[in-house]
């Protein structure tokens, strides 16, 4: 997949695991490429999920990255290309492999349902 940016990347911010893991992406995004929505927000406008036919929830028990042509990455894959856009090429290869992608696809739903327990 080619990535066209800007990519936004809605997340649950509420999650100090996922919210440290996203600040200290961004640290990275030297050439301004991520943008970061926090779906746990009060005043998050969920306009996004009603078009995307996306419930609230779902985006916010899974990372969901949309880059600028409407292409949505979600999971394991949206932190691969997330990680890539901000030079962390060892790191997307670890999301990406062929050999561990498989473990992250199996773990990332457990560390989802973990997250809060894990931020502590």
């Amino acid at each position: 997949m080619n990535t066209i940016y800007p990519l936004t990347i809605y997340f649950d911010a509420s999650c100090r695991l996922c919210n440290s893991e996203m600040q200290n992406i961004k640290l990275y995004d030297s050439a301004n490429q991520l943008i970061l929505i926090d779906c746990s927000a009060p005043d998050f406008d969920d306009m996004v999920c009603k078009v995307n036919n996306i419930s609230q929830t779902t985006m916010m028990n899974r990372l969901h990255a949309q880059d600028a042509n409407g292409q949505w990455l979600i999971g394991v894959a949206a932190f691969e290309v997330i990680y890539q856009t901000v030079g962390m090429a060892s790191i997307a290869k670890l999301w990406g492999s062929p050999i561990t992608r498989p473990w992250a696809e199996r773990l990332y739903p457990w560390v989802v349902k973990h997250r809060y327990l894990l931020s502590r």
